[in-house]
């Protein structure tokens, strides 16, 4: 009887933690971060005062980052489209300057289209880039006319 409860009890937990909300912190495992399963609705890419701010990805000792972004739409499908992540560097002025004055500076940014055939699931190429600064803050767009689920993973490099 004790077996089954324990059976029952895990099960409980394994259905809560899949079907809970997102956590909105990333997810740093050394090399790697991730921001999972963020709800982003229409953004257009040029509004950058609209831009949803998920998080800070430390870079300090690092040189390189290797950036994807998924996406999963869940109500409609979009025919056309861009979920995007733009890396601003975390210290002032830049966060200022994207949010309050519309500049993308010193950015690094990655991308999936949506197209005809793109189904529920979209992905970008990998983006490679060269670390300039300790600290890169990750804002989210959605470029397109439903809700999101959108994932940033970043891979930290040392060479």
């Amino acid at each position: 009887m004790s077996r089954m409860i324990a059976v029952i009890a895990a099960v409980s937990i394994s259905i809560a933690s899949m079907t809970s909300a997102p956590d909105a912190r990333a997810q740093d495992g050394g090399w790697f971060v991730s921001f999972e399963r963020q709800s982003i609705s229409q953004i257009p890419r040029g509004e950058t005062s609209r831009y949803v701010s998920i998080g800070t990805v430390e870079t300090d000792g690092f040189s390189e980052l290797r950036i994807s972004i998924g996406g999963e739409f869940k109500d409609s499908i979009p025919k056309t489209g861009t979920i995007g992540a733009i890396l601003v560097p975390d210290r002032q002025p830049f966060p200022y300057l994207l949010e309050s004055e519309g500049q993308v500076l010193f950015a690094i940014e990655v991308q999936a289209s949506i197209g005809p055939s793109s189904g529920p699931l979209v992905f970008s190429e990998p983006v490679t880039a060269k670390v300039a600064f300790p600290a890169y803050r990750v804002y989210l767009y959605n470029d397109s006319n439903s809700v999101a689920n959108v994932s940033v993973f970043v891979y930290r490099a040392r060479y």
